[in-house]
């Protein structure tokens, strides 16, 4: 029997490899689709930003939550004619200190007016951007994404990151309440 078990081995490894070598050869190169999604995100980033623009809303109330796997912040603004003004900041969850937590200052309003969200989903796009230069096949690699639009008005409704292989790394943006102000 032991004289048998590399006799068996071999004959495995020479039915297997040619069958793995034209199972790799069939599967396409998937690195062509993400410069295709990456263009598409873009257009759709485009075509909002006009909608934003046409709407021609310079004054406005914004209700912003902003959570990750540790804490999860409520930030509430007004802004009037591009300057925006604190109202609240609430860290709503938290499981280390709120302010060291933060990846971006809760208390800063111009982090969460709707410029500062539309330049969050372009780094999101440039990010994905960089993971084809990383990876021979990016849609395979771990980061995960989702963007809503807001249809009357255009500005990003809901902004979701992720990375499927870190189980404690998520990241969303909602814009809660949005108001039209004089």
């Amino acid at each position: 029997m032991s004289k048998l078990k590399p006799v068996i081995l071999a004959i495995v490894v020479i039915i297997a490899a040619p069958c793995l070598l034209c199972l790799l050869l069939a599967v396409p190169n998937m690195t062509h689709l993400r410069p295709i999604i990456t263009w598409n995100e873009e257009k759709k980033l485009e075509s909002y930003k006009e909608v934003w623009g046409e709407s021609n809303v310079v004054n406005y109330r914004i209700r912003v939550q902003e959570s990750h796997a540790f804490t999860a912040w409520i930030v509430e603004i007004e802004v009037r004619d591009g300057n925006a003004r604190l109202i609240s900041s609430n860290c709503t969850k938290s499981y280390i200190p709120c302010r060291k937590s933060a990846n971006r200052d809760p208390w800063n309003p111009y982090n969460y007016h709707i410029p500062a969200l539309f330049s969050q989903v372009e780094g999101i796009i440039k990010s994905m951007d960089n993971v084809t230069e990383h990876f021979s096949i990016p849609l395979m690699s771990c980061e995960t994404y989702s963007i809503t639009y807001d249809d009357e008005f255009g500005y990003p409704k809901n902004i979701s990151t992720g990375d499927t292989c870190k189980t404690d790394y998520s990241s969303t943006v909602e814009v809660v309440s949005f108001e039209p102000i004089d």
